[in-house]
C-alpha cells in the first residue's frame, strides 16, 4: 500500500467520520429541535387555555353586566311607564272630580267633617289650590272658613291649626293610595 493509497484511505476514514459526526450532529440537532417543539406545543396549549379560560371569563362578565344592565334599564322604563300611568290617571281623577262643582264641594265637606274632632272648635286656616280660587266664597260660606291660602296642590283642601295639620288634599291623598294603585296596575297590566 502505498503512500497514495493511505492518503486517500485516510481522507475516506475521515470524510465517513466526518459525515458520520454530521450525521449524529443532524440527529442530535433533530432531536432537539424535536424536544424543543414538544416543549412549545405544552407552552402554547397551556396558554391557550389559560386565555380561553379569561376570555370565557371575560364574556360571561360582559354578558352578566350587559344582561343585568338591560335588565335595569327595562325596570327603568317599566317604573317610568307605570308612574306616568299612575299621574294620569291621577290627573283624570281629579279632573273629573273638580269638573262638577256640586261634586267636588261634596268631596271638600267629606273632609271637613272627617276634620271637624280634630279641630275641636279651634280657628283654623284652609289652604286650597290656586285653581280652585273661583270657589274660594263657597269654601268660605260652606265650612265657615274665615283665613283660605293658597298652594300648587292639585286640589282638595288643607286644614291646619296651631297643633294640627291635616293634608286632605289630592297630592296627599294619592300619594298615599300611589302604592296601592301601582299593585292593581301590575296585577292588571303584569310586571
Amino acid at each position: 500500500m502505498g503512500i497514495r493509497e493511505m492518503l486517500d484511505e485516510i481522507r475516506n476514514e475521515t470524510l465517513s467520520n466526518a459525515a458520520q459526526s454530521i450525521e449524529n450532529a443532524k440527529a442530535e440537532a433533530n432531536s432537539m429541535i424535536l424536544s424543543k417543539i414538544d416543549e412549545l406545543e405544552k407552552f402554547y396549549a397551556e396558554k391557550k387555555l389559560a386565555f380561553q379560560n379569561e376570555l370565557s371569563s371575560l364574556k360571561k362578565k360582559i354578558t352578566g353586566k350587559t344582561d343585568m344592565e338591560i335588565l335595569r334599564e327595562l325596570q327603568e322604563k317599566k317604573s317610568s311607564l307605570y308612574n306616568s300611568f299612575i299621574n294620569e290617571l291621577i290627573l283624570s281623577v281629579v279632573n273629573e272630580v273638580k269638573a262638577d262643582k256640586n261634586k267636588y264641594l261634596g268631596f271638600l265637606s267629606s273632609i271637613f267633617k272627617d276634620s271637624k274632632k280634630d279641630l275641636k272648635n279651634k280657628n283654623f286656616e284652609v289652604v286650597i289650590s290656586f285653581q280652585d280660587e273661583k270657589i274660594v266664597n263657597d269654601i268660605k260660606k260652606n265650612f265657615e272658613v274665615d283665613k283660605v291660602n293658597f298652594s300648587n296642590i292639585l286640589g282638595g283642601v288643607i286644614i291646619k291649626t296651631e297643633d294640627t295639620y291635616i293634608d286632605g288634599s289630592f297630592d296627599a291623598i294619592f300619594q298615599r293610595l300611589r302604592p296601592e294603585i301601582l299593585k292593581i296596575l301590575v296585577s292588571e297590566i303584569g310586571d
